[in-house]
């Protein structure tokens, strides 16, 4: 099938922009594997602020068309929430509109985040007659994830239901979150499509360790979902075997984990990085003995596969979406989720290396399932299927 520049269209809940640099960074990881194979136009909408404006940015085959408008507030929450959706909804409605005016009418829309971009998969469906697929990535739908999708009004349920239903496709980044999905709504063409990992910046190389001190890396956002905490506790449990133990954080400074760590007397063994683009951090993950992702909740896990990519094992929790991607004694260490001391125990395998992991084997394995190439040809394959039926 020939695609056009106009052919495929996608609308992002979530995306890199001015405010948050790096949210959404594995939407547009996949939209940077579908573009080596066809042309793709990214819209995505932020309030902030400033006055409204757009930014189009083109790399290769490549468009991101990113608008802000200036939020307006009445101190009114639920009035503020209803005001901003509704810009939202316009604004992107009217850059689709100008789309199909300038460029031609898309052939299919991609929306990422089921609740809110699955109204404008409706939308082009209902007025164009366009087939719309949906890709989830949110943790939210897990059972159990306070103010998740369980803690929605019946509206928004009903309006999820009616998006599955409709949808051509719904695609959920592991069969954990597919398999919430279906019940939630079971009337669904359900597809399991994995995240991706940069191949040209995640591949393993021989690691030149220069001591024996142990290393680990925890890559997140922080927030509770992740459990800091436990992994802070963790390393201090570990810290009796190994006084000089090393935790490094990439993310951003948290001072109420800050005061943990000095109540613990850690300040000499865990190492704030900051946020950092991809091409600096994956240089902390070699260089550490295994990455730790410690979660109460997950949807897939990125950090996981750029860890692997790069020939690192990862400790993880015994959460479903975890324990897809890694075989323990193969990938890296399953721990029991929230249970400190078998995280700890894990640490501490990891630095007596009683484990004998294979660097290049896991890297190898890794790329051939998650590579932009890989996951690219997987997507363009659901759209050709969408399309021909």
């Amino acid at each position: 099938m020939d695609f056009k520049l106009h052919d495929i269209v996608w609308i992002a809940l979530w995306y890199p922009h001015e405010g948050e640099p790096y949210a959404g960074d594995f939407i547009q990881r996949h939209a940077q594997a579908v573009s080596a194979f066809l042309p793709v136009t990214v819209y995505s909408c932020f309030g902030y602020n400033g006055d409204e404006k757009t930014d189009v940015i083109t790399t290769g085959n490549l468009t991101e068309v990113i608008t802000y408008f200036k939020t307006f507030k009445t101190g009114i929450d639920k009035l503020d929430k209803a005001i901003y959706w509704n810009r939202w909804y316009r604004i992107l409605k009217n850059l689709l509109i100008k789309h199909e005016e300038e460029r031609g009418r898309p052939i299919l829309l991609h929306g990422h985040i089921i609740l809110n971009t699955g109204w404008l998969g409706l939308w082009v469906k209902r007025k164009w007659s366009v087939p719309f697929i949906v890709t989830e990535h949110w943790a939210g739908y897990m059972k159990g994830f306070t103010n998740g999708f369980d803690a929605y009004n019946s509206w928004s349920k009903g309006k999820f239901k009616q998006i599955v239903k409709q949808a051509a496709m719904v695609t959920g980044v592991s069969e954990a979150l597919i398999k919430r999905l279906k019940t939630l709504e079971p009337h669904g063409n359900f597809v399991r499509l994995a995240n991706v990992v940069d191949e040209k910046i995640f591949y393993y190389k021989p690691r030149l360790k220069e001591n024996d001190r142990p290393v680990f890396i925890h890559i997140s956002t922080l927030t509770w979902q992740k459990n800091p905490a436990g992994i802070i506790n963790a390393v201090y449990a570990v810290k009796k075997l190994y006084p000089t133990i090393l935790l490094k954080i990439a993310g951003p400074v948290n001072f109420s984990y800050k005061k943990l760590i000095a109540e613990l007397q850690l300040q000499e063994n865990v190492e704030w990085l900051g946020e950092m683009p991809q091409v600096k951090l994956v240089e902390h993950i070699r260089s550490s003995d295994a990455l730790i992702l410690f979660s109460q909740f997950e949807s897939f896990g990125c950090v996981v596969i750029e860890a692997n990519a790069a020939g690192v094992p990862v400790v993880v929790s015994d959460i479903e979406p975890l324990t897809e991607l890694i075989t323990n004694n193969v990938n890296g260490l399953i721990a029991t989720q929230g249970d400190v001391d078998s995280l700890a125990a894990a640490l501490i395998m990891v630095a007596e290396q009683k484990i004998s992991f294979d660097p290049a084997a896991i890297s190898k394995q890794t790329l051939s399932k998650y590579s932009y190439p890989v996951v690219g040809r997987q997507i363009v394959d659901l759209y050709l299927s969408v399309l021909k039926s």
